[in-house]
């Protein structure tokens, strides 16, 4: 297998992924996400807090608290210099939100077996608890996660692309978040994911996605056969990172899954939590991914996209969250490292 090299912008690296100005308006006025998974939602909240306490701070200050010969004008100063600091930059996120907003995180997972739905599949219990561990360790790291829903809540429309299959929703789902990560079943032959929902017949299928042409840019597939074997990554891939008609030839930036099988038990139930937490110290996703989710008798891959070899392939080693491109990439080459 190739060597990962470390990520060479160290100095950039920070907890989150900072976003264009536009996105923060269109999501706001979105109610399937903020209005009902983050009520109230305000990337200025935590900045609003800090001027709010400051000032209280300032009106409540007594040189009285303070030991003799305390040079309290000069403490009132500094109070207020920070508080000037502080209100500056809530003026300017109140004008930029977008800007202020750090990633954003969506979550699915099936755990249990579907019913009613004309298809059936083994429950996995152990899924929802992976999936609880992105989420904690998502929230934990300062993302916002926009949804994480389980089971028969899942739908094979938050997957596929409104231009392939009339009527769905990835757009605002899937495709509205830059990092998903999916634990269950997935389909043999690396078709497609299995969800419990009426909509698909428990059916995903990957042909039908158009991943990443809006702000997806990483994707995890926690499942089995997201290829096949290594030889079958464009076999399996190459459609759903084709692109639609206002991004033709574009994509997600790295797709992290497993080649065959995969499992999910005791032992390993914390990698999902595992690759949030090193992904947002700074460690490159793919190999983030290649640590978390190894270990014998599994084999986990990740597939980068690029305008040629070389793109791809300096994608697999330096991307990380913080220097990742604001927009989609090119998908006329994929590069691809596994570990086993």
């Amino acid at each position: 297998m190739a060597h990962i090299h470390p990520a060479r912008d160290s100095a950039h690296q920070r907890s989150g992924y900072i976003l264009g100005p536009h996105i923060a308006e269109e999501l706001q006025g979105n109610p399937k996400y903020l209005e009902s998974h983050m009520p109230g939602f305000d990337p200025c909240a935590n900045l609003q807090r800090q001027s709010d306490d400051l000032a209280a701070q300032i009106d409540s200050f007594n040189c009285d608290d303070y030991p003799p010969h305390t040079n309290c004008d000069k403490i009132l100063a500094d109070m207020q210099q920070q508080l000037d600091r502080i209100d500056a930059e809530l003026a300017d996120c109140r004008a930029n939100p977008g800007n202020y907003v750090v990633g954003y995180v969506g979550a699915e997972w099936n755990s249990g077996e579907p019913h009613d739905v004309g298809c059936s599949f083994t429950a996995i219990p152990r899924e929802q608890d992976l999936a609880a561990g992105v989420i904690q360790a998502a929230n934990s790291q300062g993302q916002n996660v926009i949804f994480g829903l389980g089971n028969a809540d899942t739908h094979a429309v938050h997957w596929w692309h409104p231009e392939i299959v009339p009527g769905a929703q990835s757009l605002e789902w899937i495709d509205a978040v830059n990092l998903v990560y999916f634990a269950g079943h997935g389909k043999t032959s690396s078709t497609g994911l299995s969800l419990a929902s009426t909509d698909g017949q428990c059916s995903v299928w990957y042909q039908w996605m158009r991943l990443g042409v809006q702000y997806l840019r990483w994707l995890v597939l926690d499942l089995c056969d997201g290829v096949s074997d290594d030889i079958n990554v464009m076999q399996t891939w190459w459609t759903p990172t084709r692109g639609d008609s206002s991004h033709p030839n574009q994509s997600l930036h790295v797709l992290c899954t497993f080649v065959g099988p995969g499992h999910v038990n005791d032992s390993d139930v914390q990698r999902g939590a595992d690759f949030i937490n090193s992904i947002t110290a700074g460690t490159p996703i793919s190999k983030a991914w290649l640590d978390a989710a190894f270990e014998p008798g599994l084999k986990p891959i990740t597939i980068a996209f690029g305008v040629d070899d070389a793109d791809a392939l300096n994608r697999l080693n330096t991307e990380t969250i913080a220097n990742a491109a604001h927009n989609p990439v090119p998908s006329d080459s994929l590069h691809w490292f596994w570990r086993q």
